[in-house]
C-alpha cells in the first residue's frame, strides 16, 4: 500500500512516505550504534555509498552521539555529510584512525560536510581530517570539485583541511581546526 507525506503548506504536492525519506539518509539506517566504543565504520561507509547512488542526498549523523570509524572514510559525490552543530557537547564522528586521512573526498562534485565535529581519539596522533583528493592517484583527472566544508569542528589532528593536487571551487566556511 501507498503511505503518503503531505506537508502541511500551500502549494505542496503529496508524495510517497519512502520517497520523502530517502532526501536524508541517517547512519543510523544502517546499525551505526554512536556509543563511541562500537566500531561504526561499516554502518558509516555504507550509508554514504548509499546515498551516493540516490544522487544529491544528504547522510545524517544524529546529534549527542560519537560515532567511532576505525578506517579512512569516502565521500562519494554528491552527498551531504551533516550533523546537528558543531558546538561542544553535541557529538560527531570520533576516529582512531592512525596516518591516514579520517575523511577522503574523492571526485567529490558538489559534496560537503556541514554541521559536524571530527575529532580523533587520540589527539594529535592523526594527520589529517579531511584531505580532498583525485580520485585515480593520477594528478588532477578527477580532482575534488565544489566541496564545501561549512561549520566543522576538527578536534585532535595535525592537519585539519588538506587540498591536493587540483582540486577547484572549493568552499569553507567557519571550519575550526
Amino acid at each position: 500500500d501507498w503511505i503518503g507525506f503531505n506537508p502541511a503548506y500551500v502549494g505542496t504536492v503529496a508524495r510517497s512516505a519512502q520517497d520523502k525519506m530517502q532526501e536524508v539518509v541517517s547512519v543510523k539506517d544502517f546499525g551505526a550504534v554512536g556509543d563511541g566504543v562500537t566500531d561504526d565504520t561499516a554502518a558509516i561507509q555504507a550509508a554514504l555509498n548509499y546515498a551516493g547512488t540516490l544522487g544529491n542526498a544528504g547522510v545524517y549523523v544524529p546529534s549527542g552521539k560519537n560515532y567511532l570509524f576505525t578506517s579512512t572514510l569516502t565521500l562519494p559525490s554528491g552527498v551531504r555529510l551533516f550533523g546537528d552543530g558543531s558546538e561542544r557537547g553535541v557529538g560527531g564522528l570520533k576516529s582512531n584512525v592512525i596516518g591516514s586521512p579520517l575523511i577522503n573526498v574523492a571526485n567529490g562534485y558538489y559534496s560537503s560536510i556541514e554541521k559536524l565535529n571530527i575529532y580523533h581519539a587520540t589527539p594529535a596522533s592523526a594527520n589529517t581530517a579531511i584531505q580532498l583528493i583525485d580520485n585515480d592517484g593520477a594528478g588532477g583527472t578527477d580532482p575534488a570539485q565544489y566541496f564545501r566544508a561549512r561549520n566543522v569542528r576538527i578536534i585532535g589532528l595535525v592537519t585539519g583541511v588538506r587540498i591536493a593536487n587540483e582540486s577547484t571551487w572549493c568552499v569553507f566556511e567557519d571550519v575550526h581546526a
